[in-house]
């Protein structure tokens, strides 16, 4: 499973497989002996795992204390850097606690404090480190590779919290929103507002709009990436006020229909489905759901006119071809035949409007013999 988060740095003690192994309390005071004199810095958890120990350094987001940063792999290769380097300087001034330089790896995890570890039956605790009155102590990424003389990436890419990153990708440099799902949540928010307006005046759906109605605010809901939860209390809601009131059957049923299946419904259906009049839309001053509604740019889902200009080049190609005694000219040649008439296009292009056309080629004069040979000359 990929990363998430990058929760904290870590050094893996391996201290009880030494000759004389030191007491858990004998640890204790030589690593705090070593953070004071400065040998690396200092760890924001130490752990007994039950039969070695972990320190511990928690690692949060650049300007935010409350999260830690996200692991894309720049920041992965980073951390584990960080960790190579903790490593090698317990083992330079702790050789005693017999640092395991394996456990740079970032896909490690700790026991359960209160566990019970099932070789050496002693329980999982975690001592927090005191020394800092306002709490543990942190670090982001950079503030810790600075204590350590590890250098920094070469790209910089912000440490952002991982709750935050679907939020900032939604907003441009200029901190205007984008558009794509933004754009699409509001409107589907709109629609849902139209529909309860529509409801409203009705007193409810009755029998013929009832189930057809449910599922558009299903579908709609299920693409605004409500819970199935939310989406289930809304529609009996709904349901209970429809005349006659939807079994829950019904409503059960409604969702797993779009949980199958993609539904998008277009306004003008919805207007249809639910036989939404223009008179009534224009007393409930519906903008969306409405049997006339046009978009703003009714010309917005076309191809911009490039079928239509392909389709034309092609006839101008096939023209130059069928007018040409001999073999096809060479596709540089084809591209200035086709300027000379206002076509734009590169070789690659005439070479696909040539299999398109179903005209032979080969790269010196064109068009290849029926026998696959190339041509005499």
């Amino acid at each position: 499973m990929p990363l998430g988060a990058l929760n904290a740095a870590v050094v893996d003690l391996d201290y009880y497989k030494g000759s004389s192994p030191p007491s858990w309390q004998e640890v204790v005071e030589l690593v705090n002996a070593a953070v004071e004199k400065e040998a690396f810095p200092m760890p924001s958890l130490l752990v007994n795992s039950g039969q070695g120990a972990w320190l511990v350094w928690l690692l949060v987001a650049e300007g935010d204390s409350d999260h830690a940063p996200t692991a894309p792999p720049m920041w992965q290769r980073y951390l584990h850097s960080i960790n190579t380097r903790l490593a090698s300087l317990i083992a330079e001034s702790l050789p005693r606690l017999a640092p395991d330089a394996g456990s740079a790896d970032l896909t490690r995890h700790l026991r359960i404090p209160g566990s019970i570890h099932s070789a050496t039956g002693t329980s999982v605790n975690v001592l927090p480190n005191r020394a800092v009155k306002d709490g543990l102590p942190t670090y982001t990424l950079d503030g810790l590779a600075a204590k350590l003389s590890v250098p920094r990436p070469t790209f910089r890419r912000r440490q952002v919290d991982l709750m935050r990153v679907s939020e900032l990708r939604r907003v441009s440099r200029n901190g205007k929103p984008r558009g794509g799902r933004q754009n699409l949540n509001k409107l589907l928010t709109a629609r849902i507002r139209e529909i309860e307006l529509i409801e409203q005046a009705r007193n409810g759906f009755e029998r013929g709009h009832r189930n057809k109605a449910l599922l558009i605010i299903a579908a709609t809901l299920h693409r605004m990436k409500r819970s199935p939860d939310y989406i289930h209390d809304y529609l009996s809601q709904v349901g209970a006020r429809c005349r006659p009131p939807v079994s829950p059957h019904e409503i059960r049923g409604a969702i797993t229909a779009v949980t199958r299946k993609q539904y998008d419904h277009k306004n003008v259906r919805i207007a249809q489905i639910l036989n939404v009049s223009v008179e009534e839309a224009n007393a409930l001053g519906l903008k969306q759901i409405r049997p006339d509604f046009l978009p703003k740019r009714p010309d917005s889902r076309e191809l911009k006119g490039r079928y239509d200009k392909a389709v034309a080049r092609r006839e101008a190609l096939q023209r130059i071809v069928d007018q040409t005694d001999g073999p096809v000219p060479t596709l540089r040649k084809l591209v200035e035949l086709l300027s000379d008439q206002d076509f734009k296009a590169t070789t690659k292009t005439v070479g696909r409007d040539l299999d398109v056309l179903g005209i032979g080629r080969n790269r010196k004069r064109g068009r290849s013999t029926s026998s696959g040979q190339l041509p005499l000359m």
